[in-house]
């Protein structure tokens, strides 16, 4: 037993440090209690989460019948703000791109062209309410049963808090519980640069390019 209030703070406590010590921990009172799975368990841990995991692809290139399974648990992501056990039947992966928007072949005098056109170009992916426009983006989205819509809806509900904490006053498809838009893919602009990005000398000119990622 630990005090609930105790807190750990640190680079990577929560993600993903913080998993591999639950998991290591969980081993190790497997083993003190003599009261193990009555199955195999194989435990993987990769620390290069957030940095690409090279040497974990590299790893399971390599090794592919070693992790062979019948089922796979992800322990990592975050707990459910309700404070409470969360289960969550599968991950969602992810994929990136950088678009770049070109003008003329150098910077020009005053104006806002790419920029606006590359503005436009990502507007034009989401519609008013949110909802991706980009042709078949939703295509091998499975729709939810009506079991799980069940137990989403039973779920403590937990935007009223959420737009309290972010200070967020009207997020996307804000008509939708944050877990049944967790059930679709998002699309999400990470970063946007042109002429130098915001820390650049401000300066009167059309920049030759601007990105988004």
């Amino acid at each position: 037993a630990f005090p609930p209030e105790w807190r750990v703070y640190g680079r990577s406590a929560s993600d993903d440090k913080g998993p591999i010590v639950a998991v290591l921990n969980a081993v190790d009172a497997l083993r003190a209690t003599g009261r193990g799975p009555t199955w195999n368990l194989r435990v993987v841990l990769d620390g290069e989460e957030e940095a690409g995991s090279r040497n974990f692809l590299s790893f399971a290139s390599t090794r592919a019948a070693d992790l062979k399974a019948d089922l796979a648990i992800t322990l990592d992501g975050p707990r459910h703000p309700s404070g409470r056990p969360t289960l969550y039947y599968g991950v969602r992966g992810g994929a990136g791109l950088t678009i770049t928007v070109y003008g003329a072949k150098n910077d020009l005098h005053s104006g806002n062209y790419p920029s606006m056109r590359l503005a436009r170009l990502l507007a034009s992916m989401k519609d008013d309410k949110g909802r991706v426009t980009v042709e078949h983006f939703y295509r091998d989205v499975v729709p939810l049963t009506p079991t799980e819509r069940r137990a989403l809806e039973e779920m403590p509900n937990v935007e009223v808090a959420l737009r309290q904490d972010f200070l967020v006053a009207l997020p996307e498809r804000g008509e939708e519980r944050l877990e049944r838009k967790l059930n679709e893919p998002t699309l999400s602009i990470l970063a946007m640069e042109s002429g130098g990005g915001l820390t650049a000398p401000a300066r009167s000119a059309i920049p030759a390019f601007a990105s988004a990622r």
